[in-house]
C-alpha cells in the first residue's frame, strides 16, 4: 500500500510546499519541496493538508448543545465577539468535544481562502482527506504545552487548544503565548489537578519538527477542516451509498408504523386513511419492495425476514421515505410530525419540526444529495421553533 502525503501548506497555494511520505508505524520514507502541480506525480494513498495556525483561529468554549452537530449551529454565535472580522465570512469547524461540560474548540478560517485551497488541490487531481492546522498535528502532551520551531512560525499546543506565532513578534510575545496557553490548559482540563504545567519542546529544528507533526497527522487526532459544506465527498462515502446501507432498516422502520397503525388504529391515524386503507396500502407497498412474497399473511414477520435478506429493490414510498429518515437522523433536532404518500404524484407530504432554516436548508441538501427533491410548502412559528410542510419527491 502507498504512504500517505503530508503537505505543510505555504500562505498561498501558489507556494511551494514542504511534504513528507508517512509509512508504515509512522516511519517518513521521503520528503521534499515541490509545487502543488507536482504533488501527483508522488505515490500516495491518502493526502493531508496541513494549513499554517497564524491563518486559523481556535478558541476553547462552552457551547448550550448536547452534541457537536448543535454546537456547530451555535457556536459563530459563541465567538462573534472575539473574531475580528465578519463571523459569516468565517467557516467553522469544531472538536474536542467534553459533553459532559458542553465545551468545544471551535477552528475558524475564511471559507474563501479554504474554499481556494480545495479548489486548487481539485485542478490538479487531488483531493486532501484532511485539513489541519498544524498547532493540531503536535502531540498531545498530559501536563505540558508541546512547542515546535517552524522556519516562519513557532506553533504550540496545549490539549485542546493551539497557537501558531509569527517569530517576526519576537521571542517575549511567542513566550507569553506559552504562558497563555498554559493558563487555558489548566482552566479547561478536567484530568489534571496540579495547578502547574511544563512546556516540552518537541524538536530543536523545522525539518525535525516536521517530520514529528507528519507522522502525528497521520496517526489520527487533530481537528479536521472539512466539516459542513467542506466535507470531502470523493474520499468519504457518499450518501448514496449509505443510503443503500442502512435504507431498508429505515424503510422497514416506517412500514413497520403502518402496520401497527392499520393493526391499532384511532382516530387521526398516519396518512389520514381508514385501518382498511391502511392494510392495503401496507400489502401494496410490501409486494412492491418484495415481490418474492407471494402471500401477506404477518406483515411484521415478513417484513423482518425480507430484511435480512437485503436483496430487494425498494418502491418509490420506500425510496422515498429512506430518504427521509437518513435525512432526520443526520440533522439534529428535526422532527416529523406526519407523512402521507401521493401514489397519483408519487411525493411524500411530510409535515415537520425544525428550529432555524439553516437545520431546513441541511436537511435539503440531504434529500438532494441522495437524488431526492425537496419542496418547502411553508413554515410557521409554533413556540421556539417552526412548523412546516415540505414535499419529498424523486
Amino acid at each position: 500500500m502507498a504512504d500517505v502525503l503530508v503537505v505543510f501548506a505555504g500562505e498561498t497555494p501558489e507556494e511551494v510546499v514542504e511534504w513528507r511520505s508517512v509509512g508504515r508505524g509512522g516511519a517518513i520514507t521521503s520528503r521534499g519541496v515541490s509545487a502543488l502541480d507536482e504533488l501527483s506525480g508522488i505515490r500516495q494513498s491518502e493526502l493531508i493538508v496541513i494549513l499554517p495556525g497564524t491563518q486559523i483561529g481556535c478558541f476553547r468554549t462552552v457551547l448550550g448543545a448536547k452534541n457537536e452537530r448543535q454546537a456547530r449551529s451555535v457556536a459563530g454565535y459563541a465567538i462573534e465577539d472575539d473574531i475580528a472580522g465578519d463571523i459569516s465570512t468565517e467557516h467553522i469547524a469544531i472538536g474536542f468535544a467534553a459533553v459532559s461540560q458542553r465545551t468545544y474548540t471551535i477552528c475558524t478560517i475564511n471559507a474563501e481562502k479554504l474554499e481556494q485551497w480545495i479548489n486548487t488541490l481539485s485542478q490538479f487531481g487531488l483531493s486532501a482527506s484532511k485539513i489541519l492546522p498544524d498547532y493540531f498535528v503536535l502531540p498531545e502532551l498530559p501536563g505540558s504545552v508541546a512547542v515546535a520551531p517552524l522556519r516562519y512560525r513557532t506553533v504550540l499546543r496545549a490539549g485542546a487548544f493551539g497557537a501558531a506565532i509569527d517569530v517576526d513578534l519576537g521571542a517575549s510575545f511567542i513566550d507569553a503565548a506559552i504562558e497563555s496557553a498554559g493558563q487555558k490548559w489548566l482552566a479547561t482540563s478536567t484530568e489534571n489537578s496540579d495547578p502547574a504545567f511544563g512546556v516540552q519542546n518537541i524538536a530543536d529544528d523545522s525539518e525535525t519538527a516536521l517530520d514529528v507533526m507528519a507522522a502525528q497527522a497521520v496517526a489520527g487526532g487533530g481537528l479536521n477542516l472539512r466539516q459542513g459544506r467542506f466535507i470531502d465527498k470523493r474520499r468519504t462515502k457518499s450518501q448514496a451509498s449509505i443510503l443503500e446501507e442502512w435504507k431498508w432498516p429505515a424503510a422497514v422502520g416506517v412500514m413497520a408504523v403502518l402496520v401497527a397503525s392499520a393493526v391499532n388504529v384511532t382516530e387521526g391515524v398516519m396518512l389520514n386513511q381508514s385501518a382498511d386503507q391502511i392494510e392495503t396500502q401496507t400489502e401494496q407497498e410490501m409486494r412492491a419492495a418484495f415481490p418474492e412474497l407471494k402471500r401477506i399473511v404477518n406483515p411484521t414477520a415478513q417484513l423482518r425476514t425480507a430484511l435480512q435478506s437485503k436483496s430487494v429493490s425498494g418502491s418509490e414510498f420506500l425510496q422515498l421515505t429512506s430518504m427521509v429518515s437518513l435525512a432526520v437522523d443526520e440533522v439534529d433536532g428535526f422532527t416529523v410530525e406526519s407523512v402521507r404518500f401521493d401514489d397519483a404524484r408519487s411525493q411524500l407530504q411530510v409535515s415537520i419540526l425544525y428550529t432555524d432554516y439553516d437545520q431546513l436548508n441541511r436537511f435539503k441538501q440531504i434529500i438532494e444529495g441522495v437524488g431526492g427533491k425537496l419542496e418547502d410548502r411553508g413554515s410557521r412559528q409554533q413556540g421556539d421553533r417552526r412548523a412546516g410542510n415540505i414535499m419529498v419527491s424523486k
